[in-house]
């Protein structure tokens, strides 16, 4: 190597040296030099929380960034960059979230992780991790119709393709609250159940996480092909009253079925497998599967309770396997419908 490569890879070193200084919070506009297509970050808001790497590539256009603005940026000269995964996996600080290692409830964490979700979706990211041990997430609001089955609206975390949640730090707590951050245990308000109707007649809490798959003309493959969840539990914070009659609109109080952990409603996915994962707390179904459903689920190492309605409630005519996993705390352990095949061992 001649001393005129040593310079040229020396000034190259200090001028990416110079873009390793900002957070992602102070990208915009900054100044990459010409010749320089990937920067990296100490932190999303904050140093040391969300470090992430960033390329200008064919996907860097328009669209994603304004679609996707918690994970690229527009650099001074006009060109957009993009988050980079590694490892095919990118983290939900890398979209902004602060996580809540005190049980505050005092951070929002809700549009980070969604951020998460929807950008892995659109760029083909195959995992989305969590760092950190406990998350808030608040409430969003529900403006569309009950039973609008597709709307996203109200409901607090959606997955709309192939992806694998999992823990980098053992477990991670997704603690779902109202929409000010407080319990949702109260802060229930009420929805219309059709668009016909004149005033808000059906109360709405929104559950935890929605899975959202394909309906009508099945696609090959599905757009969740298959969804993992590992060590990333679902917390609700509501209180099982024995009340399991219908919810009341007056006291909020009864089988809430608006208020699943787990919501898979009438669209189709290929597999599901839930591995060391707790769903509590929620005044529906804790794992519920209706309609279409999927074709295969495994269930390990799970603990589902807490709650007015059923624990688990797989409605899929799908193969389904439970290993080592607890149902109870609520109105029946488990609700079946008989399936193809339908394995519990050791629960």
């Amino acid at each position: 190597m001649t001393a005129i490569d040593f310079a040229a890879r020396g000034l190259a070193n200090r001028a990416l040296a110079a873009r390793n200084t900002h957070l992602f919070d102070e990208t915009a506009s900054c100044d990459v030099p010409a010749g320089i297509d990937r920067i990296a970050t100490t932190g999303h808001g904050k140093p040391g929380l969300g470090a992430a790497h960033y390329v200008h590539d064919a996907l860097c256009d328009a669209t994603l960034l304004a679609t996707h603005p918690a994970c690229a940026f527009q650099s001074a000269d006009g060109r957009i960059f993009r988050l980079l995964p590694s490892n095919g996996a990118i983290s939900v600080e890398q979209c902004g979230a602060e996580g809540d290692p005190d049980g505050t409830n005092l951070v929002n964490d809700q549009p980070a992780i969604q951020a998460a979700l929807d950008y892995a979706a659109a760029t083909g990211i195959g995992e989305v991790l969590f760092e950190q041990r406990a998350y808030s997430i608040w409430a969003t609001e529900r403006v569309s119709p009950m039973d609008q089955l597709y709307a996203r609206d109200g409901h607090p975390l959606t997955i709309t393709a192939t992806v694998s949640l999992r823990s980098a730090c053992g477990d991670s707590y997704l603690n779902f609250r109202g929409r000010d951050g407080s319990s949702m245990e109260d802060d229930w308000y009420l929805v219309k159940t059709t668009a016909a109707d004149s005033e808000p007649n059906m109360v709405w809490r929104g559950g935890g996480l929605f899975v959202l798959g394909d309906f009508g003309a099945l696609p090959t493959p599905l757009s969740i092909e298959k969804l993992t969840i590992d060590h990333v539990h679902l917390i609700g914070g509501r209180a099982r009253t024995g009340n399991h009659g219908a919810m009341s609109i007056t006291t909020g109080d009864g089988w809430d079925i608006t208020d699943k952990g787990f919501w898979l409603q009438d669209s189709a996915v290929g597999r599901i497998e839930l591995i060391g994962v707790e769903i509590a707390g929620f005044k529906g179904e804790l794992y519920f599967i209706g309609g279409t459903g999927v074709e295969e689920e495994l269930l390990v190492d799970c603990h589902f309770h807490t709650t007015n309605a059923d624990a688990l409630n797989s409605g899929s005519l799908g193969r389904s396997s439970a290993r080592n996993c607890r149902f109870g705390n609520a109105y029946q352990a488990a609700e079946t419908i008989g399936g193809a095949f339908q394995t519990y061992s050791q629960c």
